[in-house]
């Protein structure tokens, strides 16, 4: 559903005692990145993404274990992705295809905004809920999805609350 279209497209995942022992593998599989993006394979926020500098990757993969938020064991799987400097992202609150509301909940906004979340409904064709969220960032005068979400679980952060009550009374309740 996403070919070229996911903003981590180029990982691997790994059993988290694997960053510690094999980074050569995981250097070689990336070897143009000085910083590698990772984060928990499994929606449950046993670790928040977060990147790792290749010089210092021993001793912030430490760090990041003994976090006190970090609830990660040796055996949970980790997503390791090429660090990708992003400006801004956007969080689009969905009902199949339909856009309910849209936010950027982080960084800047673009002046094409609105022509891009558009695009981004238009080509979605993938539901994995009746409510759901797309989290996107706009690059380059496109967009990347970063990930989809639950809509009942998400945060919907700025979101025009009266439409979102509304739009679920009239379509979905």
């Amino acid at each position: 559903y996403f070919k070229g279209l996911l903003l981590n497209e180029d990982y691997i995942v790994l059993p988290w005692w694997r960053l510690y022992n094999y980074q050569d593998i995981i250097f070689r599989t990336f070897p143009e990145a000085e910083r590698l993006f990772i984060r928990p394979e499994i929606g449950n926020k046993i670790l928040t993404g977060t990147t790792l500098n290749k010089k210092w990757w021993n001793k912030e993969h430490k760090i990041k274990k003994k976090l006190p938020s970090s609830n990660i064991k040796f055996s949970d799987l980790i997503i390791i992705s090429s660090h990708k400097e992003i400006t801004n992202e956007y969080r689009l609150l969905m009902h199949k295809n339909n856009l309910i509301d849209y936010t950027l909940y982080e960084g800047y906004r673009q002046k094409n905004e609105e022509t891009i979340i558009k695009k981004i409904v238009k080509n979605n064709k993938y539901f994995p809920d009746e409510l759901y969220t797309i989290d996107a960032t706009i690059i380059n005068n496109d967009y990347k999805i970063i990930e989809l979400n639950s809509g009942v679980c998400a945060g919907w952060y700025d979101m025009n609350m009266n439409k979102i009550v509304n739009y679920l009374s009239r379509f979905v309740l």
